[in-house]
C-alpha cells in the first residue's frame, strides 16, 4: 500500500517507520524541516520525503498526524483528497492542552471529512501514546493491544483495520 504521511512527528514517524519496515511505501510530509524529513526516510526502507500535495498524489492512504491546530493547513497543503482514504489520529485538544476544543457536539473526524471534501475518514491510532510506536514491540506485557476503528466506508475501514493489523495491534 501506498501511504502518505501528513506530519512527521513522533505520532506520524513511528507509524510511517513500521509500515515502511513491513513493505508499505510510505512518504513523510508536512514538516516546516524538509532536511527533517529526507533524514526520517533515509532512516528505513521503502520511504522518501514530498511536499503533502505530492505525497497525496502518490498515495492509497493518507495519514493525517498533526496537532489539532494544524489540521486545517494541513489538509489544506494536501490539495485534492477527493477518494482518498484518511486515517484521522489526531485529537482536538486546545492549544494549552487543558481539554478538548470540540468533540461535545461534533467529533475531530466530522471536522475534518468537511474540510476534505469527497475522502473517506476512518479515526484511528488516536488512542494509544506516540511512544508505543516508537518501541520494537506493542505488547503490554504478553497482551496484544485492541485499536478500535470507526467510519462509514467498508473500503476505507477495510485498509485502516490492515494497517492496524500491521502495527501488530488487534482491530
Amino acid at each position: 500500500m501506498n501511504i502518505a504521511v501528513i506530519g512527521s512527528g513522533n505520532m506520524g514517524s513511528g507509524l510511517g517507520k513500521i509500515w515502511a519496515k513491513k513493505g508499505h511505501k510510505v512518504i513523510f510530509s508536512f514538516s516546516r524541516n524538509m532536511e527533517k524529513l529526507k533524514e526520517l526516510a533515509a532512516s528505513v526502507p521503502n520511504a522518501k520525503a514530498a511536499t503533502p500535495k505530492e505525497a497525496v498524489e502518490q498515495s492509497d492512504v493518507v495519514l493525517l498526524s498533526v496537532r489539532w491546530p494544524n489540521v486545517q493547513e494541513a489538509i489544506m497543503a494536501c490539495g485534492p483528497l477527493s477518494n482518498k482514504t484518511i486515517i484521522d489520529c489526531t485529537n482536538p485538544l486546545k492549544h494549552d492542552l487543558t481539554g478538548l476544543e470540540i468533540g461535545h457536539t461534533t467529533s475531530a473526524a466530522e471536522e475534518i471529512a468537511k474540510l476534505a471534501k469527497g475522502a473517506n475518514v476512518v479515526k484511528a491510532f488516536n488512542t494509544i501514546f506516540a511512544e508505543v510506536y516508537q518501541t520494537n514491540s506493542r505488547l503490554f506485557g504478553t497482551r496484544t493491544t485492541t485499536m478500535f476503528y470507526c467510519g462509514d466506508d467498508k473500503e476505507a475501514k477495510s485498509k485502516a483495520e490492515q494497517l492496524i493489523r500491521n502495527i501488530g495491534f488487534e482491530a
